[in-house]
């Protein structure tokens, strides 16, 4: 079996590509765009403290991966 890591594969998949991946199933696309979600969460919170007044919104990033999320949990 293949691990649904992106990383582990050596391959930089776009959430876009993660979420329109048609050899991936519906729980390794949801594992791979929480994990991406969690990566911009990360370099969010790291921008944030150098810029507190640049992020008063949710960055149109994690908007888009929490979008896909959605899609993909859609029957």
């Amino acid at each position: 079996m293949i691990s649904g890591s992106t990383s582990a594969m050596g391959h930089h998949l776009t959430p876009e590509q993660v979420a329109r991946s048609p050899v991936l199933t519906r729980q390794e696309k949801l594992e791979q765009l929480y994990e991406l979600r969690d990566k911009a969460v990360a370099r969010q919170s790291a921008f944030a403290r150098e810029m507190p007044e640049a992020t008063q919104n949710k960055p149109d990033g994690l908007r888009m991966i929490d979008e896909l999320i959605q899609d993909v949990k859609a029957p």
